[in-house]
């Protein structure tokens, strides 16, 4: 058994530091849990403030020390919260925009009632054209790179849900750092926050 030393709720990242007399440090992002006061619990659906997220870059040294730490590291990508009072019977959607212009889209998101979280992958994402198309078809590129912030590697699998998800007739690319709008449709009822995409200092 682990005793707890100590604990703090990170005011920016929105995140839970437990540190223990092992030695060990445990972070757990809690900005899902933040957002459910009271107005939201009693509202029918609420999707919650994102928290600002760094495009990280990969390092280029494939060298890593010997006692680099071993866990879980949170997903890549924007985590994007809401609150459903009971399950979406006719489905829920969630959007990215760029301006007007939507560049990423979970048509089916999880509708389960309670706290449901989705990622955002930092991509965008639209529909080949009939060129590109027939370039695929002839053994050409065709599509766009998974890029930076795509939810590579062994974890990719795991987690909440990412989109925009790898399809045979999408073409996807990195989008730059910036401010994008982000909208929850449900009930024929729409809620919009903004995504900050940072990018990465190093």
């Amino acid at each position: 058994v682990t005793a707890v030393h100590d604990m703090h709720i990170h005011p920016r990242d929105q995140e839970l530091i437990v540190g223990t007399h092992g030695r060990g440090i445990f972070i757990a992002d809690i900005s899902g849990l933040q957002a459910l006061t009271s107005t939201t619990l009693a509202a029918d659906a609420h999707l919650a403030p994102i928290v600002p997220t760094v495009q990280q870059v990969p390092g280029m040294r494939p060298v890593a020390a010997s006692l680099n730490y071993n866990g879980q590291s949170r997903q890549p990508g924007v985590h994007i919260n809401y609150y459903l009072k009971s399950a979406a019977s006719n489905g829920v959607s969630v959007r990215v925009y760029d301006g007007a212009r939507v560049i990423a889209e979970m048509p089916a998101a999880p509708g389960n009632a309670g706290l449901n979280t989705v990622r955002w992958t930092m991509q965008s994402a639209r529909q080949m054209t009939e060129a590109e198309q027939a370039a695929r078809g002839r053994g050409g590129r065709g599509g766009g790179g998974g890029g930076f912030g795509g939810g590579r590697g062994a974890g990719a699998a795991t987690g909440p849900p990412q989109f925009p998800a790898a399809a045979a007739n999408l073409v996807t690319a990195t989008i730059p750092p910036g401010e994008y709008r982000v909208v929850l449709t449900v009930g024929g009822r729409e809620y919009a926050q903004t995504a900050v995409v940072l990018g990465d200092v190093d």
